[in-house]
């Protein structure tokens, strides 16, 4: 039975990739700073609660177990934070990956899969995005990304390591069925929000209006996260059978503008929601949608879950966490 580690593993994608990662057949060992509840009940999942940071930490999970993989999720993911507050997000996601990639190479672990953002990009000079667009991010968070995907890059020239950097668009969605979804407190990304608000009668929030697209309110390119899930176990597969350090975008490939999110999500919840106005945030570009055709090509991804469904999937886990708080 192989081992990977995963960085990150109690939050939102991270805790998805290891129950997928558990029932294919890996032992997985996690760290994070929090311990999810549901993954601590499977038996294949070890949990080790701390920062990735703690070099001692690590050094004794490499220690302990064989670990053949690193899939990195542990990081700060607020660009809007990042903007005001860049000092924690260059210490917190820098120094991590550094910790990791100091320990790879002391153990001989030569696999890494990097969970990166469509960040790196910045304002797309062109659309859909590919994997040949200039590397210009607008904000902290997003040059953090590109800054670790340089420093893999550096590592495979120097020891060797082999690395996949998976260029995350929105993800979104849930398997609530295994309580797995987006839990963060207070919670900041866009579907969960919406979700929330219209299920307690709240307004909904929309950060710019005026925006050069069909209905002035933003364009985002929304990837199931179970989709993703299944990215990372494909691209594990792809280092281990000789693949060469890629960075590959994970989307869609369809876009959908703010306004059209608040109409599928009235259809579905058959409630009418009230829309507050505010300005756009700094960060903020206009339209994210990706090209995944190198993602089909290279590691024969390719996205399976359409928005409705992935909007289906995160109201049910809104409405089982609700649940699950109260009891």
């Amino acid at each position: 039975m192989k081992t990977v580690l995963i960085t990150g593993i109690s939050g939102y994608i991270g805790s998805h990739i290891a129950l997928l990662f558990s029932q294919r057949g890996f032992f997985v060992v996690g760290i994070d700073l929090e311990i999810n509840a549901a993954l601590a009940k499977i038996p294949t999942i070890r949990l080790f609660q701390g920062d990735c940071s703690d070099i001692k930490l690590v050094e004794t999970i490499f220690k302990t177990y064989e670990i053949s993989t690193i899939i990195h999720c542990a990081s700060l993911i607020e660009v809007g934070e990042s903007m005001v507050r860049p000092e924690l997000y260059y210490q917190n996601n820098l120094s991590s990956t550094l910790t990791i990639l100091n320990t790879m190479k002391k153990f001989g672990t030569k696999y890494i899969i990097f969970a990166s953002s469509c960040a790196v990009y910045g304002t797309p000079e062109y659309l859909p995005l590919d994997e040949n667009h200039p590397i210009k991010p607008i904000s902290p968070y997003g040059k953090t990304k590109q800054i670790i995907e340089l420093m893999l890059q550096d590592f495979e020239v120097a020891y060797g390591i082999q690395s996949v950097s998976l260029r995350f668009f929105n993800a979104a969605g849930a398997w609530h069925q295994f309580n797995l979804g987006e839990n963060h407190a207070p919670e900041t990304h866009l579907l969960p929000k919406f979700i929330q608000a219209a299920l307690t009668k709240k307004p909904i929030e929309i950060y710019g209006n005026n925006y050069p697209t069909h209905d002035g309110t933003c364009i985002r390119d929304f990837v199931s996260v179970g989709d993703i899930a299944h990215a990372n176990l494909i691209a594990v597969h792809y280092l281990e059978m000789g693949g060469r350090t890629a960075a590959i975008n994970l989307g869609s490939g369809r876009g959908y503008s703010i306004l059209q999110i608040i109409t599928e999500l009235e259809l579905q919840l058959n409630t009418k929601v009230t829309i507050i106005n505010k300005p756009p945030r700094t960060g903020d570009p206009a339209i994210l949608i990706a090209n995944n055709s190198y993602a089909k090509e290279v590691i024969h991804w390719a996205p399976t879950e359409p928005l409705p469904i992935i909007l289906q999937q995160a109201i049910s886990w809104e409405l089982k966490k609700t649940k699950l708080l109260v009891n």
